[in-house]
């Protein structure tokens, strides 16, 4: 505390002149503005961050020495923000008084709804400024977990104190305390739909204006915010959808523009914070009835598909079983067909393959015919890529080993399907027998790649053992047994027939 606050403080702490600690209090709200400010918007913030928190000190200072002195400085900030004056400094002076009243487990009616109304004034006045939204923040942080139910519903209504408590996700990371009050806030049972909508386009536009300049001092910030806006939608729940959908949309883009920084700041895996976020948004999509979830759904596609495709890639592969054939077909698998080839960009390609094997599963598993008829039509040009890929161009044994049945499965659910899971056996059949040693001779070198990658192709065709239907299962295991028969590596027959047999076993 300065040599000037602690003056005053002095005073209001230590007078028995109810009429000198009004005049003193309104004289130092009074002069609060006379201060010069730093010029730049960030500075400018954080400067007045830190006197509001000096000033709070006050507050608190008085009501821990002399609480009978409270109220003239109750009515002192309640005058200076009726008359015009600074309310954000009236606000932490009450804030001051009621945090230090309410944390010796002292009545504080008064100085609560003091703060309650300068707070609700100060965020008015500040409305669309953004450099008071963090010094409105750094107030509620100290004040906000300390309020009654009641209280806190009281400033949270209107959404004012939202709004500028979230526009200081623009102004750098934010403590544990401000991330709590804005929870608070959040979850107010008055805060309206439309509150945490507002709150949600601030931060898609904060995360939006630093895409393109220092994206990772925002990451953080946005992040946290997004998670309290998504984990209130998904803790509400709304059956009609109509006021989430908006909210939904704002705060899941706003995470896709600030994912590139965040996987730069911690990783492949991501942070903690943004796994929760997208799991809370994921619990929200299932919350929401099915044309709310597809209006969202290509909403957001629409908006992040091109500027942040890893993220759609892999939020996208949980939302799969949410979704109907149509956006499918026409959003989410050109979207991951843009990468199932292009091995430069390592994580698109994987979580491309991932999201198609998601769509695929999600045509076993659904009873529509709209999605069975989707994967009719995806499987072909699928299983053929897989061919082409392999082994040379991204797709691994392991990954054909998985990809490959499972595309084989998907369409081995109806007898109107099962001469197009066969086609696609006997694809990989051909492809298999391309490699059985040549009669002209060939390299040393050259035959054992071949008899490598033959014995990898024998065991994936084993694993098609497990897929398809029943009526085909004869006709698949002589196949199979035809070609290990003829297989001249002893050691890699006898591995081929142990595989098998494991494999037939485990068919359901």
């Amino acid at each position: 505390m300065d040599s000037e606050l602690r003056a005053a403080a002095r005073i209001l702490a230590t007078s028995t002149s109810p009429n000198v600690v009004t005049e003193v209090a309104r004289d130092l709200l009074a002069r609060w503005p006379q201060q010069q400010i730093p010029s730049s918007v960030a500075e400018a913030a954080e400067f007045e961050a830190e006197r509001v928190v000096r000033l709070m000190h006050v507050g608190q200072y008085v009501a821990t020495v002399r609480a009978g002195s409270v109220g003239a400085v109750v009515r002192a900030t309640e005058d200076a923000a009726a008359t015009g004056g600074n309310a954000l400094a009236a606000a932490a002076l009450a804030g001051g008084v009621a945090a230090g009243l309410l944390a010796a487990g002292q009545r504080a009616d008064t100085a609560v709804a003091a703060f309650v109304r300068t707070a609700r004034a100060a965020a008015a006045a500040g409305a669309g400024d953004r450099d008071h939204g963090l010094p409105l923040l750094r107030v509620c942080a100290n004040v906000v977990p300390l309020l009654p139910a009641r209280a806190l519903a009281d400033l949270a209504h209107g959404g004012d104190v939202l709004a500028a408590a979230g526009s200081a996700a623009l102004l750098g990371d934010l403590g544990d305390s401000d991330l709590v009050a804005v929870r608070q806030l959040v979850d107010a049972p008055t805060t309206r739909l439309a509150d945490i909508e507002r709150l949600a386009h601030a931060a898609h536009a904060a995360a939006h204006d630093s895409a393109g300049s220092e994206p990772l001092a925002c990451c953080d910030p946005v992040v946290a915010v997004c998670g309290a806006v998504l984990r209130s939608l998904a803790d509400r729940g709304d059956p009609r959808g109509g006021g989430a959908a908006g909210a939904w949309v704002a705060a899941v883009a706003a995470l896709a523009c600030v994912h590139a920084a965040v996987l730069r700041r911690y990783g492949r895996a991501g942070s903690a914070d943004f796994g929760s976020a997208t799991a809370d948004a994921l619990r929200c999509a299932a919350s929401l009835p099915p044309a709310a979830v597809d209006e969202c759904a290509r909403a957001l596609l629409c908006q992040a598909a091109f500027a942040a495709p890893l993220f759609c890639l892999d939020f996208c592969e949980h939302l799969v079983p949410l979704l109907p054939a149509a956006t499918l077909a026409a959003y989410v698998v050109p979207l991951a067909a843009r990468f199932t080839s292009t091995v430069d960009v390592a994580d698109c390609f994987e979580s491309a393959h991932a999201l198609v094997l998601a769509v695929l599963d999600s045509s076993v598993m659904a009873a529509s015919d709209a999605v069975v008829e989707l994967a009719v039509q995806l499987v072909p040009w699928y299983t053929d890529l897989l061919c082409e890929l392999y082994p040379n161009r991204g797709i691994s044994v392991d990954l054909l080993r998985i990809a490959y049945p499972a595309a084989v499965r998907a369409i081995a659910q109806s007898p109107l399907t099962y001469a197009l899971a066969w086609d696609r056996v006997t694809k990989l059949l051909t492809r298999t027998d391309e490699l059985f040693p040549s009669t002209t001779g060939a390299s040393r070198i050259r035959s054992e790649i071949n008899a490598t990658r033959r014995r990898e192709l024998l065991m994936t065709v084993a694993e098609l053992l497990t897929a398809v239907p029943a009526e085909l299962l004869p006709q698949l295991m002589d196949e199979v047994r035809n070609r290990i028969v003829a297989e001249p590596a002893v050691t890699t027959r006898q591995v081929l027939l142990d595989y098998s047999a494991f494999q037939m076993f485990n068919n359901p």
